[in-house]
């Protein structure tokens, strides 16, 4: 075999490889967080809800609901980044259950799964237990108001006992560089404040906007998540 063709199998190699990686995915799907129950909760026996949200750049199709495994129910989320969902769950009976929620995007495309952990007891086991104190909320949307033209205000309350490092608001149709409140040591533990959205232009669809603040908290790993 001559050098000058075995430089070019290998380019012919070469030029295969890119033109295959190129065509790969690149995205992992959809982020998804289970916001109720909180992990490790108590319930008494009968329905519980289940709450979650997800975010996609690509855009959202469904959230995925499941207990130990199985399936109990599916959302369609149409939404372009941000959407939630929930549902209500009968459990079988008493017992320790796994809850799990996966997001599809746009093309169908399944993300990493987000889950806790609860207990169903009944009745004489909760009456001997201490009740359990209501769940900590730290990213409050206190008020939503429409603006001049296509500006939105948004009043927000976040608090965290390790501080508070950013804090960002957005909305389904569209979010500005504005909109985004950074900290430096020492970061504040609470953040009552406002800001602005500017939409650019208005929606051509006739459709409620989901107005959301987004705040990283010091030393959580994730971003925690309010409505409005």
């Amino acid at each position: 075999m001559s050098r000058n063709y075995q430089h070019r199998l290998m380019l012919c190699i070469l030029l295969t490889a890119t033109a295959l990686a190129g065509c790969s995915p690149q995205s992992g799907g959809p982020s998804v967080w289970l916001d109720q129950p909180l992990d490790g909760r108590t319930f008494p026996m009968g329905p519980v809800t289940i709450l979650a949200h997800a975010a996609d750049v690509d855009g959202l199709q469904s959230i995925e609901f499941r207990v130990d495994g199985a399936p109990v129910g599916e959302v369609a989320v149409d939404a372009e980044r941000f959407g939630e969902a929930g549902i209500e769950w009968l459990p079988p009976g008493p017992g320790t259950y796994s809850l799990e929620v996966v997001a599809l995007d746009a093309a169908g495309g399944r993300g990493s799964s987000a889950r806790v952990t609860i207990i169903v007891a009944d009745a004489s086991l909760l009456a001997l237990t201490t009740p359990t104190p209501t769940p900590w909320t730290p990213v409050k949307v206190t008020g939503v108001t429409c603006g001049p033209g296509v500006t939105v205000k948004v009043d927000f309350e976040v608090t965290s006992p390790s501080g508070v490092v950013s804090v960002e608001v957005f909305s389904t149709y569209t979010a500005t560089d504005e909109s985004k409140l950074t900290f430096t040591a020492p970061y504040p533990l609470t953040v009552k404040d406002t800001l602005w959205l500017d939409e650019g232009e208005p929606d051509s669809v006739n459709r409620p906007h989901l107005v959301g603040v987004k705040a990283i908290l010091l030393g959580q790993s994730m971003p925690v998540f309010g409505y409005e």
